[in-house]
């Protein structure tokens, strides 16, 4: 990628055009594929990691709305949520042995996570007919059901304590240690180690607009000495139209990879040429 360090709207429309191009020629490339995905009662990866490709797609598209209307601040934010899913599917696929019992781990997080609120229910809503619907839902989704059978066998073979309703596994989630560890197709598609350095980079700064941190307020600062009026005079320190589309040629060849990987689906030429493509097309701004 070349280093830019003026005519910015220039390159950020050139850097949009490869983007678009990327994310319609990606799309044909897997429609064309004639794939069947198959259901959840017969491979949970499956249904998991194309819903998850979904998911980026339509995030992609969303960050793109967001850029061409003037908030790329938001757009970073909204773009860590497709490195999560590439994260996500990189977890999953770790392993080839493990992909079935990380994938049933991700669905088991969701009734944890219901168990969780629906006990903050009982709790705090009390007697009457809030408490009555809560009730309803939680037996029309089986949650009691389904937390009995997940949580005794973990607590009993990993030590968990039954209430712990973060911990699927033994550890804490990590993603630092996710895009650290080998994965087996780091030989082909992590030449340079570029997974983690990107990792490092964008979701840090993602992170940061998600969690508005003091980073986060680097272009809405508050002008001093004048009257204030929501979201006017303010000035844009730092020009974050460039990462958003960065993360989402890098992230879709990840998740495409990755799911193809698990679902043991062949991979097309034509995602590798189109990410390298892309990549070599786009144009980053040096920032102080």
């Amino acid at each position: 990628m070349a280093h830019v360090d003026s005519d910015s709207d220039v390159r950020f429309v050139a850097n949009l055009a490869v983007v678009r191009e990327y994310l319609a020629q990606w799309k044909t490339c897997i429609d064309g594929k004639g794939i069947y995905v198959i259901g959840p009662s017969g491979r949970t990866f499956d249904c998991i990691a194309f819903s998850l490709l979904n998911k980026a797609y339509r995030l992609s598209k969303a960050c793109i709305a967001l850029l061409e209307a003037g908030y790329p601040d938001e757009a970073f934010g909204m773009a860590r949520s497709i490195i999560e899913s590439s994260l996500s599917l990189r977890y999953m696929t770790l392993d080839l042995g493990k992909v079935d019992s990380r994938s049933n781990d991700y669905v088991d997080f969701g009734f944890c996570e219901k168990k969780h609120f629906l006990e903050q229910c009982r709790k705090y809503l009390g007697p009457g007919e809030d408490l009555n619907a809560v009730e309803a839902f939680a037996d029309r989704e089986k949650i009691e059901e389904r937390w009995a059978s997940i949580v005794p066998d973990r607590e009993r073979s990993k030590n968990l304590p039954l209430n712990d309703w973060k911990l699927i596994e033994s550890s804490v989630w990590n993603g630092w240690k996710i895009a650290t560890e080998s994965h087996p197709l780091d030989d082909q598609i992590n030449k340079g180690d570029w997974i983690r350095r990107q990792f490092a980079a964008d979701y840090r700064g993602g992170s940061a607009m998600v969690h508005c941190t003091i980073r986060s307020l680097d272009n809405v600062f508050a002008e001093s000495g004048i009257a204030y009026k929501v979201g006017e005079n303010i000035e844009t320190t730092f020009d974050h139209r460039f990462e958003p589309l960065m993360i989402i040629v890098t992230n879709l060849y990840l998740v495409i990879r990755y799911t193809f990987y698990g679902a043991n689906v062949e991979v097309a030429d034509c995602f590798d040429k189109l990410f390298n493509d892309a990549s070599d097309k786009l144009v980053y701004k040096r920032q102080s």
